[in-house]
């Protein structure tokens, strides 16, 4: 663990975290990416699609990357209005109601390949006893997010679960973690936010938050999460040349936050 603390940890009531490479860890997620893309191919097919999976690939690159669609788009989700708008695309109308069945197996075939960190339950039974504790997420649909917590029996040590579809702004902006802390009931200097990417870095930090970055890739992988280009995640080791200046925290495992928190 290295840097500065910015700050004395001891006055910490809240403690912040990212899902997806924080609590969650990624495996093979080339071949998560495989599983979601010839899922939806395969649900499109039925829909009438007429593209093969090849051009449905091409097609797909950018999908999470993109501008979101508008809010008045047809769809429930920021998942949905992607959907409908990528099969817009293929000369393919999709309709709301189908968008929102295939949007869980579509998001159960890349789940396959994340899987919850053993150190994350006990961490976060320890942590509600002492501290305000919430999850500030970036995820196109809010839906999965809530069911991964509870099936992974998680959702009790939460005060807060703030996912940007639901809340509607989405990290780096300071905006989702003030809609966290305001009701955490806590002050931004309170709080410390764990992430994996640098848009926890610079969101924490736009709010006044304490960002705490887990470094749990190593200097040469390449994994691939949902930016199918094949760039590491924005944070990874690859991008630890962009984590900003000196008062970010670095750990390597959950484990390392825990006696983060006890030294304060």
């Amino acid at each position: 663990m290295t840097g500065e603390t910015g700050g004395p940890l001891a006055t910490t009531r809240a403690v912040l975290f990212d899902l997806f490479g924080t609590l969650l860890i990624y495996g093979d997620m080339t071949r998560a990416w495989g599983a979601w893309l010839e899922t939806l191919h395969r649900f499109l097919l039925g829909e009438g699609l007429t593209a093969d999976l090849e051009e449905f690939e091409a097609a797909t690159k950018g999908f999470f990357s993109k501008p979101e669609p508008e809010l008045n788009a047809p769809g429930d989700t920021v998942f949905d209005r992607r959907l409908i708008a990528l099969a817009s695309e293929l000369g393919l109308a999709l309709t709301p109601d189908a968008a929102a069945r295939i949007r869980r197996p579509a998001i159960d075939a890349w789940m396959v390949y994340v899987t919850l960190d053993p150190e994350a339950p006990a961490l976060l039974r320890e942590l509600s006893r002492t501290h305000k504790v919430a999850l500030v997420s970036n995820f196109d649909a809010a839906e999965p997010v809530v069911r991964i917590l509870e099936e992974q029996h998680l959702t009790p040590f939460f005060d807060v679960i703030a996912v940007s579809d639901a809340v509607g702004s989405k990290k780096p902006s300071p905006e989702i973690f003030h809609w966290t802390l305001e009701r955490l009931g806590v002050e931004p200097e309170e709080a410390v936010h764990v992430g994996d990417m640098e848009d926890d870095i610079d969101g924490a930090r736009a709010a006044g938050i304490q960002p705490v970055l887990i470094e749990r890739w190593d200097p040469g992988e390449n994994p691939v999460d949902y930016h199918y280009d094949g760039e590491p995640p924005v944070g990874s080791a690859a991008h630890r040349a962009k984590a900003g200046p000196d008062g970010l925290i670095h750990i390597k495992s959950l484990a390392e936050l825990r006696e983060l928190l006890r030294r304060g």
